[in-house]
């Protein structure tokens, strides 16, 4: 990586196409983001929650290109739409890089909402459940249920996610 912190090992335990416990660890910060089905989400052993803000234009959203630009062409075009719609109507637009770890900031309040277009469900499914366990709304970037074989993925408390479902449909008509 360069040097440049955000990068993670996440581990997902998955039955029936949903994820039931993951573990996000980040070793640059020292920090263990963990939920388990049903309890919870946790960072180094205290509970988080997504944050509270009511209104996308305070919001701080992170995203992610596509992991192949050259080759998931119409993923990366739905991206830059998205983006160029996204920005002016949040606080802050940010690509930090680690999927994993911007969901696990989504599910403690650092990030106010995150999504992605792709099919990368391998970095999606720990934080996925991260999010949901920390009262967060997570869908495929259509706004239906986020379940195996989503093509991309919105991750927000659930006012902010309604604002970035909206403006990312929006995006994308043809």
């Amino acid at each position: 990586m360069q040097g440049l912190p955000g990068w993670t090992t996440s581990l997902c335990l998955v039955h029936n196409g949903q994820p039931q416990c993951s573990l996000v660890y980040d070793p640059c910060q020292k920090e263990s983001f963990w939920a388990v089905a049903g309890e919870g989400t946790f960072l180094n052993g205290k509970q988080v929650q997504v944050s509270q803000k009511q209104n996308l234009g305070n919001a701080i959203v992170s995203t992610s290109q596509p992991s192949n630009v050259a080759q998931d062409i119409e993923d990366t075009q739905c991206t830059t739409r998205a983006i160029s719609q996204i920005m002016p109507k949040v606080f802050a637009l940010r690509a930090p890089g680690g999927v994993a770890l911007q969901l696990a900031y989504v599910a403690c309040g650092r990030f106010d909402g995150f999504w992605e277009y792709g099919s990368d469900m391998y970095d999606w499914l720990a934080g996925s459940l991260l999010v949901r366990e920390a009262n967060g709304t997570v869908t495929d970037i259509q706004g239906d249920d986020f379940t195996w074989g989503a093509s991309g993925i919105i991750a927000a408390n659930p006012v902010i996610h309604q604002g970035l479902k909206t403006t990312i449909l929006f995006s994308n008509l043809d």
